[in-house]
């Protein structure tokens, strides 16, 4: 399973809030033990093509693929 990545689009629910500190920085994959434990979680393996689109550019760019 070293293959794996964790890429796509999260559905929060409001929940979540209560879990993440208030006023600082926090990374989503920092809290998945603490979510998979406290709420039901789902994921959707697939071998499809996958590509960052951490800043605006590489939105932009994503949507041309």
């Amino acid at each position: 399973m070293g293959d794996i990545i964790n890429a796509g689009v999260y559905i929060l629910k409001n929940e979540i809030l209560d879990i993440i500190p208030s006023n600082e920085h926090c990374m989503l994959e920092k809290l998945y033990p603490t979510l998979t434990g406290r709420l039901i979680t789902y994921a959707i393996p697939t071998n499809g093509f996958w590509k960052d689109l951490g800043k605006p550019e590489e939105i932009i760019e994503g949507n041309k693929t």
